[in-house]
């Protein structure tokens, strides 16, 4: 399937603030507090785990016609992520490096990272877990494409021609 460009740029997003902000913050708050909820109040920790999930499932290494359902089949075949350590992941985030050690050692324990030499990855089971997650963040990019979609771009002629025919 083949996604209709959507021609929005930070002057569509500025004529259009009124609508795009406020529906972004509800949407974006919504998904924040299942996150905090989810994570047991711990958002460092999801940060962490963002990081870690966001290097091994990163963009460009990801098949470009990946579904959701092929992202949650077991049997998909591995997709080599990038290494990452505590130290990268410190720096990155600007979380202190101790934090982020403690906090990786509790996303082991929980079995949503693992180890392999000194990378650090996300497990299936942390894609598991974390189905609801996943889920919350397909509402989230739902309500924020159909305000954005809904938006008037002067940078799209075929919306302009569309919205002059309507």
């Amino acid at each position: 399937m083949e996604l209709d460009p959507i021609m929005i740029d930070a002057d569509t997003i500025r004529q259009n603030f009124g609508t795009i902000w406020p529906a972004h913050v509800e949407a974006l708050t919504r998904f924040l507090i299942a996150c905090r909820n989810h994570m047991d109040g711990d958002l460092d920790r999801l940060l962490i785990l963002c990081v870690i999930g966001d290097r091994t499932l990163s963009r460009g290494r990801t098949p470009p016609g990946m579904t959701y359902d092929d992202f949650n089949d077991n049997d998909r075949e591995p997709i080599e992520p990038e290494g990452l350590n505590a130290r990268s992941i410190a720096d990155f985030s600007g979380i202190p490096r101790e934090t982020v050690r403690r906090k990786v050692q509790d996303l082991i324990d929980l079995g949503w990272v693992e180890r392999h030499g000194n990378d650090l990855r996300a497990t299936d089971r942390a894609r598991i877990d974390l189905i609801p997650l996943t889920e919350s963040s397909l509402d989230y990019l739902v309500n924020m494409a159909g305000i954005l979609y809904a938006a008037p771009s002067r940078a799209s002629p075929t919306r302009r021609r569309e919205e002059g025919n309507a």
